[in-house]
């Protein structure tokens, strides 16, 4: 890492140019439209720079936004005193621009073409220069443009643990600390609903994109924010995965057969597409560590800074309830090798789980080529059937796993007894796979362990698959046995043959296959309750796919997307059974382990439910589902309680006296709690409470949280979420004066045209800055968030990384209030934002009285730094060499006499 400083003479100083003042370094705009403030004042002209609307001008200041979708752009200059010019390019440096339009003293229109990166310059006619406000707008085709969003349903969450090195790259990039954390893993899946690509292009053309050493491509900075609330919606932790490569990875709904065309070199998402971050790659999840168990919601915002625009902004947010268990209290029952949990057929999957398991004295490692010792691996037994070859593989595991296994009947330390191991599957697929001839007969011995990564493994949720979909096929159905039982299954590289019946090969792209022969004449259930995924369940009779009769089929009756059949079996008579993923719900980034379970009337078996209802926090207006999934004889009866009342089915209310229960247009008195009773002629049982959540809209004035560095100047938004009615604000921002010093605001640009701005600074030295903001008449902001104005701060130095500084809402020196245009008063909630001083390291510098140029450095705490100077940024002399303080502050001196006109600093961590 380098940090520069530039020492113009040491014995006078010359007003600067313009940040942007230079093509190379163009202020970056984002967003379908914005306002920012500039100036051309002590700009300059480039060597090759070109006549900006056939004007020599020669103060010009350059703009660059990247069009990611169609339409035409409008770009204005406004409270502009001077005569000016304004042009656009295309063009990666400026021997290379093509001119797009111009104008002198005019705004301007352009065709947009997606993808295309916009070089903006503004410049002063004959040299005129002056302040003023750059505004843009993008106007979309009619019915056009991208329309990102999540579907809920195709969240699946996962609590893994994982021990992370200094060295690795998650910590360096900021998503995590080192060390052993508790982390809520998940799939994001951001899909195109819209009528048109999102189209960025190459991404190393736009300054959107970032590139990302660890992973050698490049990021889009902030496509999603994660949080994790209370279910009272109190905000106890934030995700730190802030880049993104977007490509098309699932065809969703977009023309059958239709390629792909984005991928991380050529980024964007097809309209009809998603693009699928898989729930085990870096960042993508976020740090529960230190939170205690209970229940809780991961909330994913889709840009969150509004940088891509969109035909609607209004589904870019969705919230997952999901319970947080206690850590565990003891090694697995399988910890041990003679203690490995048995697996028994030709296509088997069970579970497990690493995160409490230990390294047995005497254990190899695990790993291919690796020495490293294992430490949390937990075993399975399996004795061949046959000497058919078997795959064996950890798909749908919750962290990067290692496979190994062994044959014999004791550990040997240096794994001579290994048949067959494995690491990672593929580059980016980290889970395992092996596959080996067995002897017939033969007990195999299988470790699951966690990828070794110097300071410690990774561990969590295990499935450990046999051959999994080895019952893809109708002729090669696996068989079941007896009354009653339980399979576990995984629906990894199951496909749909061409004469499937419609019933699956509709609404599915993924099935199995079981042969079950029953033993008696009586009434059976089948059911999925407990599978991971949403699942289609049908029974058939007969011998060939083309002579199948149904006998019963399902959907979702078993509760939370399971299913279940009831029907009346003759004994001797085989039966098929067929699992199935629904459509676009079978891709390996869930577990995709199904559970299949069937008994019959004897002996009857009391109701126990496997899978809770969940809390459920929406807003008035909204939907709200609850669903149960239960276990036990059937026939099984469900009521849904509303509190104490029981429900029945209404103009909102749908399913009281099913598994799920679904309600629409939530009204305020639909908020509390709820559960389920259900029966059989054995028994009956409660599930949990749980709670409705459903807020109502709130008005509420806010500061935007963001990351600062410590000595900085960062420019804060306040914003509101606005709910109609309003036309004016008034508010006190209240800060500490010690660490955020000179504030200056402006208004945002968010606001209607007109809209005007008075602060009161009087107690500002005390940490108070008023703000008093009028719309004009008849003008009132959208109904969703909105930015209000913006606030620059000057941060003390000497920060420490992490540290919060709190902005807060005050009445002194203006009392806090919203009004209509009438004078009425709007009610209004008012929440504090933080700005969280990050790890970055800033060197500054300046001249003392005594004539010492003297640098300050901002950076990590205790660490080495050398200090050198240059003349031509070409030959550096070390001027010094130290550790840093504790506080991540430090001062040095350059008491050496030059002699020189300019000289350049740079501080260079060791």
């Amino acid at each position: 890492m380098a940090l520069l400083v530039f020492a113009p003479d040491f014995t006078s100083a010359v007003a600067a140019p313009p940040p942007n003042d230079n093509f190379a370094s163009a202020r970056l705009l984002t967003g379908g439209s914005g306002s920012v403030a500039g100036t051309n004042e002590e700009a300059t002209r480039e060597a090759d720079e070109l006549d900006h609307a056939g004007n020599p001008g020669g103060k010009s200041v350059w703009y660059v936004w990247h069009c990611s979708s169609g339409g035409t752009l409008s770009v204005a200059l406004v409270n502009a005193g001077f005569g000016y010019a304004l042009a656009v390019y295309t063009g990666k440096s400026m021997d290379s621009l093509t001119p797009i339009t111009s104008s002198q003293s005019s705004s301007l229109s352009l065709s947009l073409t997606p993808g295309t990166v916009y070089r903006i310059a503004v410049d002063g006619l004959d040299g005129a220069s002056g302040s003023f406000d750059l505004r843009w707008k993008q106007t979309l085709l009619p019915g056009r443009g991208p329309d990102l969003t999540v579907p809920r349903e195709l969240i699946q969450l996962k609590i893994a643990e994982q021990n992370f090195p200094a060295s690795d790259c998650e910590v360096s990039e900021h998503c995590v600390a080192q060390g052993k954390r508790r982390l809520l893993r998940f799939d994001m899946h951001t899909v195109n609903i819209g009528t048109e690509d999102l189209v960025f292009g190459p991404p190393g053309d736009s300054p959107l994109f970032q590139f990302a050493p660890c992973h050698n491509h490049y990021h889009f900075e902030a496509l999603a924010a994660y949080r994790v609330l209370t279910i009272s919606n109190e905000l106890v932790r934030v995700g730190n995965k802030f880049g993104f490569c977007l490509e098309d990875v699932l065809n969703t709904s977009g023309i059958p057969g239709a390629p792909k065309t984005y991928s991380c070199d050529y980024q964007g998402i097809q309209a009809g597409w998603s693009d699928i971050y898989n729930a085990d790659l870096p960042c993508q999840y976020v740090d529960l560590t230190g939170l205690p168990p209970g229940d809780y919601q991961l909330e994913i915002e889709l840009d969150p800074l509004k940088q891509i625009p969109e035909s609607n902004e209004e589904n870019n947010l969705i919230r997952v309830p999901f319970y947080l268990p206690p850590t565990c209290s003891g090694p697995p029952s399988n910890d041990a090798f003679l203690d490995a949990q048995p697996l028994v057929g030709r296509v088997v999957t069970a579970l497990g789980d690493t995160t409490c398991a230990t390294r047995q004295s005497g254990e190899p490692s695990h790993a291919p080529d690796d020495g490293g010792l294992p430490s949390r691996s937990i075993w399975f037994s399996w004795v061949a059937p046959d000497a058919l070859p078997v795959v064996m593989s950890t798909e749908g595991s919750a962290f990067d796993t290692v496979l190994a296994v062994y044959e014999g009947s004791t550990v040997d330390p240096h794994g001579n007894n290994r048949v067959a191991n494995n690491n990672d599957i593929a580059k980016f697929v980290k889970q395992s796979r092996v596959s080996f001839v067995p002897v017939a007969g033969r007990r195999y011995s299988i470790a699951v362990d966690g990828s070794e990564q110097s300071d410690g493994v990774q561990g969590g949720l295990v499935v450990i698959n046999i051959n999994p979909s080895g019952n893809d096929a109708f002729g090669s159905c696996e068989p079941l046995s007896g009354g009653s039982g339980t399979a576990l299954g995984s629906i990894l590289n199951a496909t749909i043959e061409d004469a499937e019946p419609a019933f699956i090969a509709s609404a599915s792209d993924a099935s199995v296959w079981y042969c079950w022969t029953a033993p008696s004449t009586d009434t059976y259930s089948f059911d999925t309750v407990g599978s991971a995924f949403n699942t289609l369940l049908a029974v058939y009779t007969g011998a060939s796919l083309d002579a199948l009769s149904v006998v019963a089929s399902d959907d979702d009756s078993g509760g939370v997307g399971t299913s279940r059949v009831t029907f009346q079996a003759s004994a001797g008579t085989e039966y098929r059974v067929a699992v199935a993923a629904k459509k676009g719900l079978a891709d390996p980034i869930t577990t995709a382990v199904y559970q299949l379970s069937w008994r019959g009337s004897s002996p009857s078996i009391a109701p126990v439910i496997v899978t809770q209802p969940g809390s459920v926090t929406t807003f008035v207006g909204g939907e709200a589902t609850f669903s149960v999934g239960v276990k036990g004889s059937v026939p099984l009866s469900y009521r849904w309680f509303h509190g104490s009342d029981p429900m029945s089915d209404g103009p909102n209310a749908t399913g009281s006296e099913t598994a799920t229960l679904h309600l629409t247009q939530l009204l305020e008195s639909d908020r509390g709690v709820y559960r389920v009773h259900v029966s059989n002629p054995v028994s009956s049982v409660d599930s949990v409470s749980v709670n409705l959540v459903a807020a109502t809209p709130n008005r509420v004035v806010f500061v935007e949280p963001m990351t600062v560095v410590s000595g900085s100047m960062p420019v804060v938004g306040v914003s509101m979420a606005a709910r109609g009615g309003e036309n004016s604000l008034r508010f006190s921002l209240s800060y500490d004066p010690a660490l955020l010093m000179d504030p200056l605001v402006q208004l945002a640009s968010d606001l209607p045209m007109g809209s005007q701005l008075e602060v009161d600074a009087t107690q500002s030295a005390f940490g108070w800055l008023g703000l008093r903001i009028q719309l004009p008449p008849g003008a009132s902001p959208p109904l969703n968030n909105i930015r209000l104005a913006w606030a620059q701060f000057q941060l003390a130095g000497g920060l420490m990384p992490d540290q919060r500084l709190s902005i807060c809402f005050e009445d002194e020196p203006v009392a806090r209030e919203v009004r209509a245009e009438d004078g009425s008063l709007l009610p209004a909630l008012y929440a504090c934002g933080n700005l969280i001083v990050s790890e970055h390291s800033v060197l500054s510098g300046r001249f003392r009285d005594d004539g010492v140029f003297e640098l300050t450095l901002q950076g990590t705490p205790d660490a080495p730094y050398e200090f050198q100077f240059s003349t031509d940024l070409v030959s550096w002399s070390i001027l010094d060499t130290q550790s840093n303080t504790p506080s991540g502050a430090l001062v040095i001196v350059d008491d050496l006499n030059h002699q020189l006109s300019q000289c350049f600093y740079r501080a260079v961590r060791k």
